[in-house]
């Protein structure tokens, strides 16, 4: 009491409630990529929501090591988070010799954004298959002959996978960016492309390229007609998954407003629709746990995918 009438009690200003300043998502995905465009429309709907500016920070290539790293250096002050595919978890431990972060340990989920999405597979339209079985039978009658075009991390596995399975010998042509792909396969110069589906949609629309089968689990409800390779290899499953995690240390205050406003964003009729299209999907934002046991399932499929392939590290 006697502090206080004195005015010897020090004043402490009131914390700024988050967020007071714009804030940083970075991506790894190409801006014109079906999960590009998605981040691009999440960071546009949480300028609105948080009221303040989200800014996309595009950090390419490399197994996504760029845009990795610099989310796991980023300062756990709620003003960077990463929207993350499962590249990190699912797939770079087992390309690379040496991998510069702990995928486990070094980031905090916030949000899911999306559960699954398959990869589709499509051919230039002189390759006369249109669909799994006529694809696998004209790969053994002209072996090394036919050539695949896959881009980012998962295309190339899923091209050395269907040789394991089916028995074929396509050549895996690699390439970083997923615009080479598409152009090269439209072209001719390469057979067929996987990679997801924003990435095509105008080339299948115009008949430049020819959809013969999808990596899910299932078929597309929107889409019932397209085979899975799933259905002829059994467990031939390839499916990504995109979060939203922050580095470790995240705060929980602005990991919880993230994953309200993320999770109101996947629930908005418009986007929900848009995802459907390309055959992402989400049941939300999910929960911590729920979001740490999804990346786990998924680290024991790949693992199991990797065991059917020859990769050599990196």
């Amino acid at each position: 009491t006697l502090a206080l009438t004195l005015g010897l009690v020090p004043f402490m200003p009131a914390q700024a409630e988050w967020p007071d300043r714009p804030i940083t998502m970075i991506t790894a995905n190409s801006p014109a990529s079906s999960p590009g465009i998605l981040g691009t429309l999440l960071a546009e709907y949480l300028s609105r929501e948080l009221g303040e500016r989200v800014i996309v920070q595009g950090k390419f290539g490399a197994f996504t090591i760029p845009a990795t790293m610099a989310a796991k250096n980023a300062e756990p002050d709620g003003y960077t988070f990463y929207f993350a595919g499962n590249s990190p978890w699912a797939t770079v431990p087992f390309l690379l010799n040496k991998v510069p972060f702990d995928p486990w340990n070094d980031f905090d989920p916030i949000a899911m954004i999306f559960e699954s999405s398959p990869l589709y597979i499509a051919v230039n339209p002189k390759i006369k298959a249109t669909n799994i079985p006529e694809l696998v039978a004209l790969a053994k009658q002209n072996p090394q002959k036919l050539s695949w075009a896959g881009s980012s991390t998962l295309g190339p596995i899923v091209g050395d996978l269907l040789n394991a399975r089916a028995g074929v010998e396509l050549i895996n042509v690699k390439y970083k960016k997923t615009s080479d792909a598409v152009q090269d396969t439209v072209a001719g110069r390469t057979s067929m492309i996987c990679t997801g589906f924003a990435g095509i949609v105008s080339q299948i629309e115009s008949g430049q390229l020819r959809v013969v089968g999808i990596t899910g689990s299932n078929r597309l409800k929107d889409n019932p007609d397209i085979q899975t390779v799933n259905e002829f290899y059994p467990g031939f499953v390839a499916e990504g998954w995109f979060v939203l995690v922050g580095p470790k240390g995240f705060p929980s205050e602005a990991a919880k407003k993230l994953n309200a406003a993320t999770d109101k964003f996947l629930k908005d009729p418009v986007i929900i629709k848009r995802m459907k299209s390309w055959g992402m999907h989400s049941s939300g934002a999910s929960n911590i746990a729920d979001i740490k046991k999804h990346m786990r399932q998924s680290n024991e499929l790949w693992t199991k995918i990797f065991q059917q392939v020859k990769v050599k590290k990196q």
